[in-house]
């Protein structure tokens, strides 16, 4: 998924510049990819999901699909482990779904997501892996949670 080369604010840049640095971030990305024998994903978030009308319709328009954020576990905050995951955990029941927004990078996050997993099973949720399938009948995409990655992956 891309996400930009520096993880800046995009909608603090220039038009151009923006578009520059989530271009760079894809061709790094596709290098280190290429490596592994890998291909970068259609997708996109953006950083500190600040956007403008404009990056996402060109985002959209070259065919990336943008992935925006229903809950967000705020696990940068310096809170525990606990606390992090019953904040979380009570949003989601809030809502009855959501795409969580955790990051890899905090030790906060690694070790919560044992513990933070077997809750979402314990009450009735699933995790799912978004993948492509076929273009579908307009000619697009189409996205689905691929059943046997269920409970496996963010």
């Amino acid at each position: 998924m891309g996400h930009t080369f520096s993880h800046i604010d995009l909608s603090s840049l220039d038009r151009q510049e923006a578009l520059d640095e989530i271009a760079t971030g894809e061709r790094a990305m596709e290098r280190a990819l290429a490596g592994v024998g890998q291909q970068l994903s259609p997708f996109f978030r953006f950083p500190y999901l600040s956007q403008t009308g404009f990056l996402r319709t060109n985002l959209i328009q070259d065919g990336t699909i943008v992935l925006d954020v229903d809950i967000d576990s705020k696990d940068y905050y310096k809170d525990s482990v606990a606390v992090v995951s019953e904040r979380t955990l009570a949003r989601l029941e809030q809502r009855g779904s959501g795409i969580i927004l955790i990051h890899d990078i905090y030790q906060c996050t690694v070790n919560l997501l044992p513990g933070f997993l077997a809750a979402l099973e314990q009450r009735g949720f699933s995790v799912v892996r978004l993948v492509l399938k076929d273009p579908g009948v307009f000619g697009s995409d189409v996205i689905t949670a691929n059943a046997d990655d269920v409970a496996v992956g963010l």
